[in-house]
């Protein structure tokens, strides 16, 4: 950089990572490993995700970047975060000097525009995936990857990102007013990498556009182009004429991918659009065919089916199978072979030819298994489940359920490994597994076996909005079936919370853990108002994706308390090991202790046991309690050190009650509650049933609760959660239902939220989502008000004892 060079003074540069939630806390970590600098710069800043949380953080610390940096402190920023810190961040701006402006000349801007495409397609071949350079004429072979419906998952392309994307657009837009002219090949790969964007973030219409202008271009003004330079240029040409088909072909393909996406948006698939995602591919596939470009005609083939597939037209699948087996096995790979097999074997469960389905089944398991060149262990499920289904059919349930089962094991781990990740994974047919084998076992006998299949299938679907109600169970935390990596944890959040007045709660209890004045904050409502829903699926995942006074936050949620003591430094120990700031050293679980040791007098052990007769086992119990919380009280310091504020979470608290029984047991909890209430940067949260708050009043005999004024039940410290408003429980079910595409008549809403509107005009959330689920769950599912009427009656009271 040449004010680095032109500079007198050593210049330090610090580029922040797009994940870092701080500013002060960034460059004070950096700045500990060396010497204090006498200027330095940092950089992509405008690349941070948690953008607005860093500059409000960053506005509440302004007085320790002047006590603790006494040098130049440089930010290169673009003109929306200027406006943005502007804004956010007025007090820190207030002591900036004046900004200075830079602005890039024409030639400079299309250089930056190339780089940026060249840049974005190394970035996608370092995923193995989709390779367009700009100047040569090869296009590589693994633009498409294994199966469609991944590919139809937004994140199996390379999202821009906000900043590219308007670095691309504000150059572009620059350009324009200067009357620049821009190659028909570059503004080509600008038009298709903008749709792959839109795409990305699924913005489909916009994509559409994009490829279509990109396909424009490479058809007419690109081909005129390279003719135009070729009569100049005694024969040579830019690109070749192969090269030009090749790149229509892959734009016809990505086009394949949005009206295959726009099909999915409506349940069952929408035909019209499956027809012309399956037109495209054909065009596609006849373009590589024309350059005799076989091993893209291989994919394109394998994806040609997957849509066949799914608009069941089971002819046109067994005829474009059996030519993909040709072409795959001298063109493809193992994996693309097996997917011929088990199209075959689909097309033979339909034709009722159990047998051939069978073998056809094996086939396909049979490929995998000796394959060199794959690398997804559950890609062999769909080919059990194909297995099963043919074994079903003839009376070979034992060997059908063997083999779901174990589908059913490796699905299940591959789905749980994407729900603590962002790594994608569709769960259809995991759900489809789970029929299957669900089927099964209630053929059998095996019900409760069967009930808990079905239980499970709900929380995946609900959790992945392909069903609108989840019934009498927990909400968790949604996960998209197209997911992408954000540190917006609204994004995480299910339609419950953010469609309704829960959203606030939840503002409203972050901001009472950021307040020093709020040490512990007891969570309260009737039963079933959705107190743990708020908490797992809610509270959690928002104080894991956000920090609190320049502070990550580690909440600890504990529901179990049969020894909650050990549950608590467990749930501990994995909150930390899952923000990787686990230390290895602090073993929580069972300290080691000297049990011969302590069968004799022990006076290092202050409680009220020792005042009685101790027996050397209830003595060695008393020690390890006292061992774990030590060790737990230690480790809550260290966090505090550390930067870490601990939000720890007593969930279902009533239960506590149950399980101690003992005056003593319930003191030595107060006792520790009081010492962390006594840390800094720890915060307690109790959530409990309402008609056990008296329960705490026992508090009121015990003197030394100071960091709460010894007042557990103050007004200031409880937060009561209430049920649903009418406007609440409509727009929940409007978004529930939307998301899964279970539409609902709109007159059919009005009387549900009637039926189960109390005299308060209030809707119990468990309700909502049991009479919701019931509606979901018949055959056909219930979506007008007169089927409605006809199952359950016209009187909304009658109805509701019914359901």
């Amino acid at each position: 950089m040449q004010l680095r060079d032109l500079s007198s003074v050593e210049i330090q540069e610090i580029v922040l990572p797009k994940t870092v939630k701080t500013l002060y806390t960034t460059i004070d970590k950096q700045l500990d490993e060396s010497l204090k600098p006498s200027a330095l710069m940092v950089f992509d800043l405008e690349k941070v995700e948690a953008i607005d949380e860093l500059l409000i953080s960053t506005n509440q610390v302004r007085d320790e970047f002047r006590k603790k940096f006494n040098f130049p402190l440089v930010l290169w920023i673009t003109d929306e975060l200027l406006a943005k810190l502007i804004k956010l961040a007025p007090d820190f701006k207030s002591w900036a000097a004046a900004t200075i402006k830079f602005e890039l000349a024409a030639c400079d801007l299309i250089n930056l525009l190339k780089l940026e495409i060249e840049n974005y397609w190394i970035n996608e071949f370092s995923d193995e995936k989709q390779i367009i350079p700009l100047s040569t004429n090869n296009t590589i072979s693994t633009f498409l990857l294994y199966n469609f419906d991944v590919q139809c998952n937004c994140s199996s392309f390379q999202g821009l990102g906000k900043n590219k994307r308007q670095e691309i657009e504000l150059a572009l837009k620059d350009l324009k007013n200067r009357d620049q002219y821009l190659e028909p090949i570059l503004k080509a790969n600008i038009e298709l990498i903008l749709g792959r964007d839109d795409y990305y973030n699924e913005k489909i219409d916009s994509a559409i556009f994009h490829y279509q202008e990109s396909l424009n271009l490479w058809k007419n003004e690109v081909r005129e182009q390279c003719y135009l330079y070729q009569a100049k240029s005694s024969g040579s040409s830019i690109v070749s004429s192969r090269f030009i088909v090749e790149k229509q072909g892959i734009v016809l393909y990505n086009i394949a991918l949005c009206y295959y996406l726009k099909s999915t948006q409506n349940s069952p698939p929408n035909f019209p659009e499956l027809e012309q995602a399956k037109l495209k591919l054909q065009q596609s596939k006849q373009l590589f065919e024309k350059v005799n470009c076989f091993s893209l005609v291989a994919q394109v083939i394998t994806t040609l089916g997957q849509v066949i597939e799914k608009k069941k037209a089971w002819e046109e699948l067994e005829v474009i199978a059996i030519e993909g087996l040709k072409i795959h096995q001298e063109y493809g790979n193992d994996l693309q072979v097996a997917q011929d097999y088990g199209f075959l074997a689909e097309v033979a469960l339909q034709k009722s030819n159990w047998e051939q389905a069978l073998k056809l089944s094996e086939k396909a398991l049979n490929t995998l298994f000796y394959a060199t060149d794959i690398t997804l262990p559950t890609e062999k499920n769909r080919y059990l489940y194909l297995l099963a289904r043919s074994l079903k059919k003839l009376h070979r349930q034992k060997e059908a359920i063997e083999y779901l089962e174990i589908a059913e094991v490796t699905e299940k781990n591959a789905i749980q490994n994407s729900l603590k990740t962002q790594k994608v994974r569709d769960p259809k047919i995991y759900l489809e597994i789970l029929t299957e084998l669900r089927s099964l076992y209630y053929d059998q006998g095996r019900y409760l076996q069967a009930f808990r299949l079905k239980k499970t299938q709900k929380q995946i679907g609900h959790q992945y909005g392909l069903i609108a109600f989840i019934g009498a169970s927990q909400l968790q935390p949604q996960k998209q079936v197209y997911i992408k990596e954000s540190l917006d944890y609204y994004q995480n959040l299910p339609e419950e919370i953010t469609a309704s007045s829960r959203q606030k709660d939840i503002n409203n209890l972050l901001e009472r853990i950021s307040r020093d004045d709020h040490k512990l904050t007891i969570i309260h409502g009737r039963s079933g108002v959705g107190k743990s829903s708020l908490v797992k699926a809610g509270l959690v995942p928002a104080l894991n994706n956000i920090s609190i006074s320049a502070r990550d936050t580690i909440p600890v949620v504990v529901q179990v308390y049969t020894d909650w003591l050990e549950t608590l430094a467990n749930c501990l120990q994995k909150a930390l090991y899952n923000k990787g700031k686990y230390l290895q050293d602090k073993n929580l679980i069972k300290p080691e202790i000297n049990y011969l040791e302590n069968t004799a007098s022990n006076t290092s052990i202050k409680s009220d046991l020792e005042t009685e007769k101790v027996t050397p086992y209830l003595r060695y119990i008393t020690d390890e309690f006292k061992a774990i919380e030590s060790s737990i009280l230690e480790i809550l310091k260290n966090n505090a050190k550390r930067n870490l504020l601990t939000v720890i979470i007593f969930d279902q608290f009533e239960e506590f009650f149950f399980n101690s029984n003992t005056s003593e047991e319930r003191e030595a909890f107060y006792t520790f509650m009081r010492d962390c209430l006594n840390l800094p940067f720890v915060k307690i949260m109790l959530s409990m049933r309402e008609d056990y708050l008296h329960y705490l009043l026992e508090c009121d005999f015990i003197n030394y609760l100071d960091a709460i004024n010894n007042n557990i039940l103050d007004k200031q410290i409880r937060y009561h959660l209430r049920d649903f408003s009418r406007e609440d429980a409509y727009t929940v079910i409007e978004c529930l239902t939307k998301r899964a595409k279970f539409n609902l008549e709109p007159k059919l809403i009005d009387v549900i939220v009637d039926g189960l509107a109390d005299e308060r005009d209030k809707i119990r959330p468990i309700e909502l989502q049991v009479v919701g689920s019931q509606l979901q769950e018949e055959k056909p599912p219930i979506k007008t008000l007169d089927r409605f009427q006809q199952k359950f009656g016209i009187n909304p009271q009658e109805a509701k004892e019914k359901l």
